[in-house]
């Protein structure tokens, strides 16, 4: 959020700049964004930890590993081998990596969509990519604010908060479904995608809190960082899959809107599974793993 912020006068200023220049030059915002991005990360993900925080030196490395990275693969391993023993965890590491791409792919197919097919009417359509990514952003700040006191106030469980999450993040993809059966909506005004990118903001944040926050109830103890070390290779290892049917999906139709089925479909599978979840199941597993057999 402070990055969307602090990057809002260079997005104005490079819109400017593209639009007083010659067609040829029509991608000089679009490559002065990624030096932008470049340079950020380059800026506080590397040079920043290696100038400025300290080391820490870990465990050493397990019997048999010569480096760093063998040891980490060899845990790893260990790790997901050790998943039949938690079969809670297995099922949700699953329901987590279709989740995580049919957030992805909403996010991926709004964009794309917002860019090719959205009327934006008298706005330019540059104003209002922008205020999609300013609204989509602070209302993912905010649904992480307020999360935890409607869950507080409802005396919901954590699993119940994310199931509602889900539903709730399924209005946008099914509000651009109606494009396909309504003649002046359905996601084809732009004020339409601005209104739908509220509730997706919000749930977009509070559904990565309360996976990882039921992921979390269900690990065993010490073994914590293992566990979410799969999480996140579930996590990152679907973001090919999306964008390769999406692509397949505007290549054969001519339009992006088709992809609001797969959206559909990506995020009710997880809801579904999710609510076969026995979190009090898995945290008894995790628990019986650790007691020796006698």
């Amino acid at each position: 959020l402070i990055g969307l912020v602090l990057a809002i006068p260079l997005i104005l200023f490079f819109t400017h700049t593209q639009s007083s220049l010659e067609r040829k030059a029509s991608t000089l915002g679009y490559q002065f964004a990624m030096f932008g991005v470049g340079v950020w990360w380059l800026s506080f993900y590397v040079c920043y930890p290696l100038t400025r925080l300290k080391t820490r030196p870990g465990p050493p490395l397990p019997e048999g590993a010569r480096t760093s990275l063998s040891g980490s693969l060899s845990r790893l391993s260990r790790t997901y081998q050790s998943l039949r023993d938690y079969p809670q965890v297995a099922r949700y590491l699953v329901l987590w990596f279709l989740m995580s791409d049919g957030l992805s792919s909403i996010g991926s197919v709004a964009t794309l969509f917002a860019n090719a097919e959205v009327d934006w009417g008298c706005g330019s359509k540059s104003t209002g990519l922008l205020l999609l990514t300013m609204i989509a952003a602070v209302s993912s700040g905010l649904g992480s604010f307020f999360a935890t006191r409607l869950q507080n106030s409802l005396s919901l469980s954590t699993k119940k908060m994310l199931m509602l999450s889900l539903c709730v993040g399924l209005t946008c993809p099914i509000w651009g479904i109606f494009g396909f059966f309504l003649p002046h909506i359905g996601l084809k005004q732009g004020w339409e995608l601005l209104l739908v990118s509220i509730p997706f903001g919000f749930t977009n944040g509070t559904m990565q809190g309360f996976s990882r926050t039921l992921f979390g109830l269900m690990l065993p103890p010490g073994k914590e960082a293992a566990f979410f070390s799969l999480y996140q290779i579930t996590d990152k290892g679907s973001s090919f899959l999306g964008p390769l049917v999406l692509a397949a999906i505007s290549q054969s139709s001519g339009s992006m809107r088709g992809g609001f089925f797969y959206a559909v479909m990506m995020l009710s599978i997880p809801l579904v599974l999710l609510s076969r979840i026995d979190e009090r199941a898995g945290f008894h597993q995790s628990r019986a793993a650790l007691v020796p057999s006698s």
